[in-house]
Formats: structure tokens, C-alpha cells, sequence
């Protein structure tokens, strides 16, 4: 617990570097290597120009606010060639021949499955951007997935589709490939879950030219709507254009690449309307805002996507974990990975579960001129009350607690603590909007000696109340607790 603790200070203190990175002492000593595995060449080479920069954005940053241990950290990229034998090549040269401490693994789901043997052979801290849902339960202890598995994406798809637009006779259309049909069979289960059955389910492989076929076969069935799941921006921004040519009037929803730069800069007006989840939204909060800027002033103002997020995430990620084992021990270093806890990321709250995954948020965002408009953001999971055992609740925790008194679970808490009341704000606005709670401003009274909010969103319509009030210039009481609405 103590460990969580020190790691909320720790990131609340990063959100200054994230923003700009302040003057520090110049880091020194034998570096630490982190592994890269990505598309540097190949037909998703556009997208691993994309993670590249992130990953070395985030490597700038961290060297310029004293490195990681005081030592400089040093990206070794490999190339996957966009392949499953690229990949597991390039994650065999990181681990045998490039003295890497741990690696980044790739974005595509179906190179992780070809990589699993050799992950759980090598034993080091192992994150990754795969998105199919088993990937995480297979019971790989060495890998953490940093962007949200599939199975609430195809939740968040069939929910707007059918709740908010509507729609019942929605089909299906998805790459062959581990993410493509992980990604389609939770589309389909979402939908037998609310009494519907997809109208077709069509099908393509990496790097097709012609979806004619298939999109005929789609509108023949009488479908109002397709999912495209879609595992390369290439291939997705020639889809939504067929659908166009073929039935103009088609609502699609797309798997988060269908809304990545690379697609938007591809598709052009093709990919106008579409509407898509994505775990990448640039306006999503003052840290990604942050990270959009710095990426445009590192990149001549180029735009990242999630390729770059998600990426730029993980090396922060194994930055904090270092620090927080206190060495670049692999099994230390698996273990700090549990304790992030209620991190502000680029991609939304991180919070490590159990089973590695520790990205949780889906933004639902429509094409609007170019550019993705957000809809409505989806959080997905969120600590239980086991992350705070040592004071049996299931609130967040500051970085320091004094005279805890509790009623158990999420009934009431009492505390004193030395985080200021602006922290405190930030930590549970953050933790509790993370968790799709939304903060009532008529409620929200803020000035130099207290505060006191209120969240509402809970499944039994009850309010979350927090109240923080100054005892002095080092002490601050907090009161958390659960309300009826009133």
C-alpha cells in the first residue's frame, strides 16, 4: 500500500514534466535500455512512424527531467517488418543480443500471440498494444497490455449503435487476422446480448484492395449499419469508401484505427461521418492536450494518434515502474507494474489489473471536418476495494494517511492527511470520473481552506460526496462517503 501511495505523488509530481519538462540534473551513468519492437518498414510502416515518435518523445522528456534512477534511458527499436516473423525476430534480437531490461512489445494482436512462448521465456517486463481480449487471459504473467481490450470495444460499439442511434439490423465486416476476428466475435456477442443477431459477417485479409464483394453481400442482407473491425489504417481507409460508392446511406462504426491520423490523412472524405471508438481522443483532458502540443512541436506540427499514445504511455509506464522497485530487477519491476494505480495517462486513467490489462477508457467519437468529435467517454474497470486493504475501502488513497476511520467498502471514510486540497480535488476528480462518475459542479464549492463535491453516475443512482477541509497550513481532513441523491 505504501508503495501505491508513494507512486500517486510521484505521478501527480510527472504531470509538471508531461506539461513541459522542468530544469533537473542531468542524468548520468550506463544508460537503461528499454526494447522497442515496431513496423519500421512493411505495409504498416506509417503506423510505426507514429509509435516511434511517441516512444521517443516520451525517452526526451524523461532524459530531461533526470532520467530514470539519475540514469539516461535509451530506446533499442527493432523492426517487426510489419510481420509475424519480423516480430518475433525483432523481440528475440531485443532480448538476446540488445542487453534490454524490458520491452515494448507491438500493436498488432496476432504478432502477440506469436510472441507469447518467447515473452514468457525471457521473463521481463513485457507491454504491449494488442488488443484482442485473450491476450491478458491466458496467464502470461511478464505482459501488460496498455490499451483497452476488445471486448469493450464491441460493447461500446453495440451500445451506441442500438441504444442512441437505434439501429437493430447492423452487420459485421473484419480482418482475418487475431485482432479482426477476436474483435468481431464480441460484436456479435453484444448483440445476441441484446436479443440481435448480425445481419452478414464478411470478412477480408491484411492488405486487400477490393471490399466490393463483401460490402454487396452486407447491403444485400439488409443491414443499416456495419462494424468494420480493422487491423491496419491502410485497409480502413479504403473500406468506408466501397460502403460510400455502394449504399451512400450505411451508418458505420469503426475499431479504434478507423479514426487514426493515418486513416483520416488516407481516407479523406471517405472516412467524413463514420463514427468509431477509439482509446485516443486529443482533447480527452490537460494531459493528452499536453502531449498533442509537445508531439506537434517535436514534429514539425505533425498530429499523433494512438500509435503514439498508446506507446508514449508505456515508456512513462516502465519509467515509474523502475522507479518505484528501485531497480531495473525484472521481477521487482512485474511487481511495481501492479501498483500503478490511478495514473493520468494520455489514454485515459491507468489502473493495472490483475491480469495485466491497464487501460479501461473507450472515447465513442464521430468524424466531424476532418478530425474525430467526442460523443461520450466509456470507462470499463477500476480498482476494487482489495487495492485498499490496509484500510479496508474501495475509495482511492492519497499519498498519505493519519487517523483512518472507515465504515468498510465504499460506505464512509475519515482521514487526515499533508496532500494539499488541490491534489486532493485532482485525485478524486480523476479516480472517480475515470470510474464514468460525473462530478456536479452546482454541488462543487472551492476556495483556499476547503472544498466540497459530489459525483453522481453510481448503478443505484446514490451520490459520491467528498469533503476536504484545511486544519492549519500542513493538515487536511477528508471526509468521503455515500449519499442518497437528494
Amino acid at each position: 500500500m505504501k508503495g501505491r501511495m508513494l507512486y500517486v505523488l510521484l505521478v501527480l509530481l510527472l504531470a509538471v514534466s508531461i506539461v513541459g519538462p522542468a530544469v533537473a540534473q542531468e542524468p548520468a551513468g550506463e544508460p537503461v535500455r528499454i526494447g522497442v519492437a515496431t513496423e519500421v518498414t512493411g505495409k504498416a510502416a506509417m503506423s510505426g512512424d507514429h509509435a516511434v515518435k511517441g516512444a521517443k518523445l516520451a525517452m526526451e522528456e524523461i532524459n530531461a527531467t533526470g532520467g530514470v534512477l539519475g540514469r539516461p534511458l535509451e530506446l533499442v527499436i527493432e523492426d517487426t517488418q510489419s510481420t509475424n516473423p519480423g516480430a518475433i525476430s525483432a523481440y528475440n534480437k531485443l532480448v538476446q543480443e540488445d542487453n534490454v531490461i524490458a520491452v515494448i512489445a507491438p500493436i498488432r494482436s496476432t504478432q502477440i500471440q506469436s510472441m507469447d512462448a518467447m515473452i514468457r521465456e525471457a521473463q521481463l517486463v513485457t507491454l504491449m498494444g494488442g488488443t484482442n481480449t485473450n491476450l491478458t487471459e491466458v496467464g502470461n504473467e511478464w505482459l501488460f497490455r496498455f490499451r483497452p481490450p476488445d471486448k469493450y470495444a464491441g460493447q461500446a460499439m453495440v451500445e451506441y449503435l442500438v441504444e442512441d442511434l437505434g439501429l437493430s439490423k447492423i452487420g459485421i465486416i473484419h480482418d482475418t487476422d487475431a485482432f479482426g476476428s477476436g474483435g468481431a466475435d464480441v460484436v456479435e456477442a453484444a448483440l445476441q446480448a441484446k436479443g440481435l443477431a448480425a445481419t452478414s459477417r464478411q470478412q477480408y485479409t491484411t492488405g486487400d484492395k477490393d471490399y466490393a464483394a463483401q460490402i454487396l453481400s452486407l447491403k444485400n442482407a439488409g443491414s443499416e449499419a456495419l462494424v468494420i473491425y480493422g487491423t491496419n489504417s491502410e485497409d480502413d481507409a479504403i473500406i468506408p469508401r466501397t460502403i460510400k460508392d455502394l449504399t451512400p446511406k450505411m451508418v458505420i462504426m469503426g475499431s479504434p484505427s478507423n479514426v487514426a491520423q493515418v486513416t483520416i490523412d488516407l481516407g479523406g472524405d471517405a472516412v467524413e461521418g463514420i463514427y468509431s471508438v477509439t482509446d485516443f481522443f486529443e482533447e480527452a483532458g490537460p494531459t493528452t492536450e499536453a502531449f498533442v502540443e509537445n508531439y506537434a512541436a517535436a514534429y514539425d506540427g505533425a498530429k499523433p494518434d494512438l500509435y503514439a499514445s498508446w506507446i508514449y504511455d508505456a515508456v512513462y509506464a516502465l519509467k515509474n515502474a523502475i522507479e518505484l522497485a528501485g531497480s531495473t530487477d525484472p521481477s521487482a519491476m512485474r511487481e511495481a507494474m501492479f501498483e500503478l494505480q490511478y495514473i493520468e495517462s494520455v489514454e485515459g486513467m491507468v489502473n493495472c489489473a490483475p491480469n495485466g490489462d491497464c487501460a479501461h477508457t473507450y472515447y465513442v467519437v464521430q468524424v466531424e471536418d476532418g478530425k474525430p468529435k467526442l460523443i461520450t467517454p466509456i470507462n470499463f474497470w477500476v480498482p476494487d476495494a482489495s487495492l485498499a486493504l490496509e484500510y479496508d475501502t474501495a475509495f482511492p488513497m492519497p499519498s498519505d494517511v493519519q487517523n483512518f476511520m472507515g465504515q468498510g467498502g465504499d460506505s464512509q471514510i475519515n482521514f487526515q492527511t499533508s496532500v494539499s486540497l488541490e491534489e486532493l480535488l485532482d485525485l478524486y476528480t480523476d479516480a472517480f470520473t475515470a470510474a464514468g462518475l460525473s462530478r456536479i459542479e452546482l454541488l462543487t464549492v472551492v476556495d483556499d481552506t476547503m472544498f466540497s463535491t459530489a459525483f453522481e453516475g453510481r448503478p443505484d443512482g446514490k451520490w459520491i460526496v467528498v469533503q476536504c477541509v484545511a486544519l492549519g497550513e500542513t493538515l487536511t481532513n477528508v471526509n468521503v462517503r455515500v449519499e442518497d441523491a437528494r
